[in-house]
């Protein structure tokens, strides 16, 4: 091989580079994949429409003409994708000189393999620390009081309280008997991650895995972890140490991450000053199409 900048970009780039930069994009702040839905466009935008209509049957007696609805389409949800990068640059007589070069481009290349794993561990952060601000399809905070499509009030911002068995079971009663689908239906999702800050590690664990209720006088069985099979996920770029929102199940068909781009590299060299440059770039972009199967309570 010649010795060459371009060859030299070339061969720090496959064999220098590259395979510790994937290993940097794997490591991760916080599990959010677990309650996340991945999908893979090769377009600028994605939109859904959410449907309501036909309700329950209504008796049909004998001789008499079945009764027919109408399906109703709810506002879009669109979602635009957004591409991210960075880069750094080698001189040629790093790469020429350096005896310790395999440790620094792998130092590099761990860091910023790293910076695009937190990139997007950040920006599902950012969308749970705005639940209550950012707005849904009907133009209402994810989390707040908004009207289904038949009227039906539907209010998933609980008054602010500290995290305990009793606001525990403050989330799980929402989602046995106040939940309704945009027909006003009644309907059971099951309570599955409890999102929060690891503030609240301690508590939440004192009340979950004890055998019985705690902080009580009496000893009564512990009924949240005896019915519920609650995952904590720990979140430590949660913007708030106090707040806490419970998905249900269904909250992952719902919460979406549109990748264009998974994060990669690319080299070139810098003719004028004898450099070479590595960039990197991901496009992707995520968020929820619907409120229904997440309660929020901005803790005290």
């Amino acid at each position: 091989m010649a010795n060459t900048t371009y060859n030299l970009s070339k061969a720090v780039s496959l064999t220098q580079y590259q395979k510790p930069f994937i290993n940097g994009t794997e490591l991760v702040t916080f599990d959010w994949k677990q309650f996340t839905t991945v999908k893979r466009t090769t377009n600028m935008t994605e939109q859904t429409y959410g449907y309501w209509g036909l309700g329950s049957p209504a008796q049909v007696n004998e001789q008499q003409p079945y009764v027919y609805y109408d399906m109703g389409e709810l506002d879009a949800t669109t979602w635009t994708m957004v591409k991210w990068g960075y880069g750094t640059r080698f001189s040629y007589e790093i790469i020429k000189y350096n005896r310790h070069l395999p440790d620094l481009l792998k130092e590099s290349a761990t860091r910023m393999g790293k910076g695009h794993s937190y990139l997007r561990d950040s920006r599902v952060a950012r969308w749970f620390n705005r639940v209550a601000t950012d707005t849904a399809y009907d133009s209402v905070a994810f989390a707040g009081t908004h009207t289904l499509a038949d009227g039906t009030s539907f209010d998933n911002n609980l008054t602010a309280a500290s995290m305990s068995f009793d606001s525990l079971w403050t989330m799980l009663d929402f989602h046995l008997y106040q939940a309704y689908n945009q027909s006003g239906q009644l309907f059971v999702s099951k309570p599955k991650w409890l999102v929060m800050h690891p503030a609240l590690m301690k508590t939440f664990e004192k009340i979950y895995r004890s055998p019985y209720e705690s902080d009580q006088a009496d000893w009564n069985a512990n009924t949240i972890k005896a019915l519920w099979n609650i995952t904590p996920v720990y979140n430590p770029l949660a913007s708030s140490t106090t707040a806490y929102t419970l998905l249900t199940e269904d909250f992952k068909d719902d919460f979406l991450f549109w990748e264009v781009e998974a994060p990669q590299t690319f080299e070139d060299t810098d003719f004028d000053v004898d450099s070479v440059k590595i960039k990197s770039r991901q496009i992707f972009t995520l968020g929820a199409r619907d409120f229904v199967h997440l309660v929020y309570n901005p803790g005290a």
